[in-house]
């Protein structure tokens, strides 16, 4: 080796590609210092755009997912609504054994729902004896007596489903104020 090859910094350009001459040799591109700084940061500045795009597109997927997720669970809330509507109004005429079975069947069958659903992170909103909260209930009747606390919740005609920090159905309530 030569003494120039060991020290290209004692130089003004530096060679990108260095190769032994032979019969594949290809042309050999030369810079300045100053160019080479200057496609180094470029280099720096796209592989952090690429790592801010890979950031982005995870945060989104992330996003997208959670959004999906939480349409579905709308979307089964009023079967979980028609559940308790069907266990309110059991048959009361009939063998009781068969009666029963039928309540036990339909409660295992709610069970199960509410496992699925709590597994995706959905939890019932608590209303009953609450503040009334327009973030979290909705007051569909107000009722004055003087037993009841200003905004308080007295009664709760729908359930309200959250997901996370999402809301996905508020309460629908009612809601007692003290006699004016």
């Amino acid at each position: 080796m030569n003494e120039e090859k060991q020290q290209p910094e004692d130089k003004q350009e530096v060679d990108l590609h260095r190769q032994d001459s032979g019969p594949e040799t290809e042309p050999q591109a030369v810079c300045t210092e100053e160019e080479w700084a200057q496609l180094k940061q470029q280099l720096l500045r796209l592989q952090a755009d690429f790592d801010n795009f890979r950031r982005r597109t995870a945060e989104e997927r992330i996003r997208l997912r959670e959004q999906a997720q939480g349409d579905l669970v709308t979307a089964l809330l009023p079967v979980l609504d028609h559940f308790d509507l069907a266990l309110s109004h059991t048959p009361t005429q009939g063998d009781e054994e068969v009666r029963n079975a039928f309540l036990d069947g339909f409660k295992m069958i709610r069970r199960q729902l509410e496992e699925v659903l709590s597994e995706f992170g959905v939890q019932e909103i608590e209303a009953m004896g609450a503040t009334m909260d327009p973030s979290y209930h909705e007051a569909m009747l107000r009722v004055t007596d003087p037993k009841y606390r200003e905004g308080e919740i007295v009664q709760v005609l729908k359930k309200g489903y959250q997901m996370g920090d999402r809301v996905l159905r508020a309460a629908q309530v009612q809601v007692g104020y003290p006699e004016e």
